[in-house]
């Protein structure tokens, strides 16, 4: 008996400023949206019935991380081994899009620089004191 599914996960930064919530909220239905929750299920309670086992969490979930930099969402969800790459691409294309839609950007470890010349000098007057 072989387990043919796996855990897959996606995580995303989120800046501070952005509404975490909504984002989890996000992860957590696309990743419900794609989870193969039900087959995995049986395929372990197979497995259990055959092998001294442990009792495997197979339900989507979103794990938060507070960074320095930003929040981390981490969705995990079970897919089957054969079309994880397919899932993965899927879940995120429609995160990325439902982020979009919400306002909410993915953080990045990028830098604003703004650099300011000074002006010009101007030529000094010129004096009317000749000699």
């Amino acid at each position: 008996m072989v387990l043919d599914h796996l855990w897959e996960e996606l995580t995303l930064p989120v800046p501070y400023e952005a509404d975490w919530h909504l984002a989890e909220s996000i992860l957590c239905e696309e990743a419900q949206n794609v989870s193969s929750t039900a087959a995995a299920r049986s395929a372990i309670d197979a497995m259990r019935h055959r092998y001294p086992t442990a009792e495997a969490e197979v339900d989507p979930r979103v794990f938060v991380r507070a960074t320095s930099n930003w929040n981390e969402l981490s969705a995990r969800f079970v897919v089957p081994v054969r079309g994880a790459r397919q899932v993965k691409d899927q879940v995120t294309r429609r995160v990325l899009e439902r982020f979009a839609e919400g306002g909410i950007r993915v953080a990045s470890e990028t830098q604003d620089i703004t650099i300011h010349t000074p002006h010009p000098m101007k030529p000094a007057a010129a004096s009317s004191d000749h000699r």
